[in-house]
């Protein structure tokens, strides 16, 4: 690869693996954390907005409330993260990490599996580029041996 692309593109193109394989790793981190740690409960929607995504399916986003299990907290603003896939219609399970947080997590374990897949596949990819480009490096470095089988008289 080295000699297909130059210093500066390569580093342009090894950023994006590296980048989003962080990003989506460390968002995964703080979803498995409240997923794991949280506190459970339901979220009641107040107020959904509907997007199209560009297969032609739709996500709702939504704000509302949430009131935890054992009723020791309510919390009267705060959004749910992911997106839905059809509106509520009636309370949803989530999981809040305490009685400030601003987002509610769904209880479903695949809002950080999957981004936590994917960013190790694609930091694992980056880290795979960088190790091959510093490995030809280091070997077409000349080094400070004599070349060649020594001399016997």
């Amino acid at each position: 690869m080295e000699h297909l692309l130059g210093p500066r593109r390569f580093v342009l193109l090894l950023a994006v693996p590296l980048l989003t394989g962080a990003f989506l790793l460390g968002h995964s981190i703080t979803s498995m954390n409240t997923q794991l740690t949280g506190i459970p409960g339901e979220f009641t929607a107040y107020h959904c907005d509907s997007r199209q995504s560009r297969s032609g399916g739709e996500s709702w986003s939504c704000t509302g409330s949430f009131t935890a299990d054992d009723k020791s907290f309510t919390i009267s603003y705060t959004k749910m993260f992911p997106a839905l896939d059809s509106e509520p219609t009636a309370p949803v399970a989530a999981k809040a990490d305490d009685a400030n947080a601003t987002t509610v997590v769904v209880d479903d374990v695949t809002t950080w599996v999957l981004p936590a897949g994917s960013g190790a596949i694609i930091l694992g990819i980056g880290i795979f580029m960088l190790y091959h480009r510093l490995r030809g490096r280091l070997r077409s470095r000349p080094s400070d041996r004599p070349s060649g089988r020594p001399r016997v008289r």
